[in-house]
């Protein structure tokens, strides 16, 4: 049998943040958020709702099969505190998006859907 292949994108972002922009050598990591979806539209969906205007995505450059690239840019941009408003920082997010490719062996999934339906019976 030839093994079932998953593919999906990944969207990783790293928040970093400083004072100001004059100190970005002194960035902390702030967060990081990681995402997955079926279509490159939903990719380009989450970072339309989450910054707005993006700079378009070069498809041809995303992660395929087993080579090692990235596709990344970032977004900077002044933030506060939502409670108060009173604290500012200048935040930089890494983006990188990869697309995976999964091979999965489908007799194991078939005895791991059976080992469900067999706990669900009993």
């Amino acid at each position: 049998m030839r093994p079932i292949k998953r593919r999906y994108y990944k969207v990783i972002i790293e928040e970093y943040c400083c004072r100001c922009p004059r100190e970005v050598n002194k960035m902390v990591l702030s967060n990081v958020i990681a995402e997955t979806f079926e279509d490159m539209e939903g990719v380009e969906w989450f970072l339309e709702e989450r910054y707005g205007k993006i700079p378009r995505i070069k498809k041809h450059n995303l992660l395929y099969d087993d080579e090692e690239r990235e596709v990344g840019f970032t977004y900077s941009f002044w933030n506060r505190d939502i409670r108060d408003f009173s604290t500012r920082w200048w935040q930089v997010d890494f983006i990188f998006i990869f697309k995976v490719i999964e091979e999965r062996d489908p007799v194991h999934r078939f005895l791991h859907r059976q080992k469900k339906v067999n706990a669900k019976v009993a």
